[in-house]
């Protein structure tokens, strides 16, 4: 075993990591049951598109539009642009079928989104001490990710793109608004999809209640002063769009505090210093 002693400590695993460093630390005062749980991870997926012009995608900004029309119903849109060394990854089919498309590839588009979720998901330490993560993906997510397949092949089809790739086994290729309707009607599921998990968060949550959470408002373990988690596991509740911004605020605003209590520890020694030299 290791042990590590500190005026401070801040944990900066992420939430993946963090859960499993705190539950080791056995010495520690805190909230066990709710490490690791709450985990958002922000489901995702992308469709694509064959235009009838050149797109020529890989020129440009590679990330440079967005959607935020939907963002209060939990959707937020981002257009995906990437060379085809990268991209051809991503491009459905095997074979002659990819192959040809990939001669296409200065006429394809795309576009991803992300859904807000519930915080679902869980971390625990799993084989070899690696994190084991459990996420079963719910109704209220699945209506998410439908309503966003179908918002960009309507949004395609309507631009005048000749055919839409969607990331949905049986319904891999839409080119009307009749495919769109019959995907509708079908009850997705999760199985049936490819889906990504971007921005893990939650699981060290932060919150008043010392029974429900781990970290308080100033992300301050509850029961152990002095230690503090300063990375996307505090966060209570998934954020809808790319978290790096809030994380970098939230972490300037812990290293000012730390830094502020670490000045009145030194002042406080310092003072304690010419105390007993008095005495002495």
């Amino acid at each position: 075993p290791i042990e590590v002693r500190a005026r401070i400590t801040a944990v900066c695993g992420g939430a993946l990591l963090t859960p499993n460093l705190l539950r080791k630390s056995r010495k520690l005062e805190i909230n066990r049951r709710e490490l690791g749980r709450n985990l958002t991870i922000h489901p995702a997926t992308k469709v694509l598109a064959l235009m009838e012009e050149e797109v020529r995608c890989w020129e440009g900004v590679p990330q440079g539009y967005c959607i935020d029309h939907f963002a209060e119903e939990g959707m937020m849109f981002e257009g995906s642009s990437v060379p085809p060394e990268y991209g051809s990854a991503a491009i459905p089919f095997a074979g002659r079928a990819h192959l040809e498309l990939m001669r296409h590839y200065d006429r394809l588009t795309s576009f991803g989104f992300l859904v807000s979720d519930r915080p679902i998901g869980r971390v625990r330490p799993g084989p070899g001490g690696r994190p084991f993560i459990r996420y079963d993906i719910g109704e209220v997510e699945m209506k998410g990710i439908v309503k966003g397949i179908e918002i960009l092949c309507d949004l395609f089809l309507s631009v005048g793109a000749r055919k839409c790739f969607a990331p949905v086994f049986g319904f891999e290729t839409i080119r009307s608004a009749a495919d769109i309707e019959a995907f509708k009607r079908h009850r997705l599921r999760p199985n049936e999809l490819e889906l990504a998990a971007f921005h893990p968060l939650g699981t060290c949550r932060m919150g008043s209640d010392p029974e429900r959470s781990v970290v308080d408002g100033n992300l301050e373990v509850h029961g152990t002063r002095n230690l503090f988690v300063v990375d996307g596991s505090v966060f209570p509740s998934s954020l809808g769009v790319n978290p790096q911004m809030t994380i970098m605020a939230f972490a300037t605003r812990t290293a000012e505090r730390i830094a502020r209590r670490l000045g009145r520890m030194h002042a406080t020694e310092e003072t304690e210093s010419v105390e007993e030299r008095l005495q002495g």
